[in-house]
């Protein structure tokens, strides 16, 4: 975010930036229900609010991509998205890493046809083990306005900051 010079707010999941010991904040909302209805809706609600009119576009890193996704079509002035290490299939993911099912979650492959008009771009990196570039795939077939873009030497964490005003920039001359 400090590398984009446009008007941006953070959004974090419900329980995500607090404390969770309150009654609110039980264990299932950073576990199983991630990904929620409840989630998605919820900040959904507040990026409109913050928006307040304007064109937005949602940029999700790793599960904050799921999320954005799931957010886009709720998003009134929505004008694309852009994730970054995104899992876009979060039941292929889990069985990849023989994790427990998100079985409280939306599934942002499942939302198809909420999603189908909206453009968007997926960077994806090349060294990725926790989200490898195969779960990323279908996307572009499945999607008119999707792209996916392997991003070179690039894994989960590593070094996403040195290529994103570059990207950023890419994605955006595409909306």
């Amino acid at each position: 975010m400090q590398q984009d010079p446009h008007a941006s707010a953070l959004l974090g999941r419900p329980c995500y930036f607090v404390a969770r010991t309150s009654d609110t904040c039980h264990p299932k909302w950073w576990t199983t229900h991630r990904y929620a209805k409840q989630v998605a809706d919820s900040m959904t609600l507040v990026a409109n609010q913050l928006a307040n009119g304007r064109e937005v576009v949602l940029i999700g890193y790793s599960g904050g991509g799921s999320l954005a996704m799931l957010m886009a079509p709720g998003i009134t002035q929505l004008k694309g998205v852009i994730t970054v290490a995104a899992n876009l299939n979060i039941n292929q993911w889990t069985e990849l890493h023989g994790y427990t099912s998100l079985y409280g979650s939306l599934n942002p492959v499942d939302q198809i046809q909420q999603t189908a008009g909206i453009p968007q771009i997926h960077y994806v990196g090349s060294d990725d083990e926790v989200v490898p570039p195969e779960l990323s795939n279908h996307y572009p077939s499945q999607f008119m306005q999707a792209h996916v873009r392997v991003i070179p030497g690039q894994d989960h964490a590593c070094c996403w900051h040195r290529q994103w005003p570059e990207l950023l920039q890419q994605a955006l001359s595409t909306f």
